[in-house]
């Protein structure tokens, strides 16, 4: 009997506790203004983002402000030309880590600020006259930003809410050097079939929207 009545008031506590983890799915674009990113494609960088969060200090400094840790993934690319003539394919992948302040401003409003780093993986595609040259690196990168959360349903266990973001994400150059894309024939590779586009900056301001909840 004193089990089952200690697991019902665990249970009890359980579903009348304060949401305090977050999952967001959503989509992002990030205008890129570097030289080199802009001599590879006039389009900007776009795709889609997953993000985990768990509240780790629920009462910071001012009532109302809470300490969020998370964890995103993105994935996006862009197309572009290359000197009238080529054609070319970003695949781009992100994987960070970081803090997010958030401030109820109102049961159904929230602003917040996020800072996080992390690793970057780049792939360029070059289609020239029907031959394709490819190359792929890892980078470092780190952002902040700026949000708002509307909530149109925030119980007592469970919200659901949606995000807007502004931010701006600053990338180490990713050294890139397409080689042709041959099969693994063991053809000897000339070296005037690799050219150096240098270092690859995909840095620049964006905007996130999300659909999230807590539980």
């Amino acid at each position: 009997m004193t089990r089952i009545t200690l697991l019902l008031a665990l249970l009890t506590s359980v579903a009348h506790a304060e949401p305090n983890d977050e999952a967001a799915l959503g989509s992002w674009v990030r205008a890129l203004h570097a030289p080199s990113a802009n001599a590879v494609t006039e389009q900007p960088l776009a795709g889609g983002t997953f993000a985990y969060a768990r509240e780790v200090i629920p009462q910071l400094v001012v009532p109302g402000l809470s300490l969020w840790g998370v964890g995103t993934m993105a994935f996006g690319g862009a197309t572009g030309t290359m000197f009238q003539t080529m054609t070319t394919s970003l695949d781009y992948a992100e994987f960070t880590v970081g803090a997010r302040a958030r401030y109820r401003l109102w049961r159904f409003l929230e602003a917040g600020a996020r800072i996080d780093g992390g690793a970057t993986r780049v792939a360029l595609a070059i289609d020239a006259d029907g031959q394709s040259y490819r190359d792929h690196g890892w980078g470092a990168i780190s952002s902040s930003a700026l949000s708002l959360d509307v909530l149109p349903y925030a119980g007592s266990s469970f919200a659901v809410g949606v995000r807007g973001e502004l931010g701006y994400a600053t990338a180490s150059g990713v050294a890139l050097t397409p080689r042709m894309d041959r099969p693994d024939d063991g053809t000897i590779e000339l070296p005037m079939t690799r050219a150096s586009l240098g270092h690859l900056d995909l840095g620049g301001k964006y905007v996130t929207f999300t659909l999230f909840a807590h539980f």
